[in-house]
């Protein structure tokens, strides 16, 4: 019933990715932010 290694990396793979935009995003928003304020 386990997932198999391969599936597992690719879910990491795609987490790490995510997490990756979302900085990058958030530091985007903040500095726009900045530039308004």
């Amino acid at each position: 019933m386990f997932p198999t290694a391969d599936a597992v990396n690719e879910a990491l793979r795609l987490l790490i990715r995510v997490m990756r935009d979302n900085k990058t995003l958030a530091s985007t928003v903040q500095a726009n932010m900045k530039a308004e304020s």
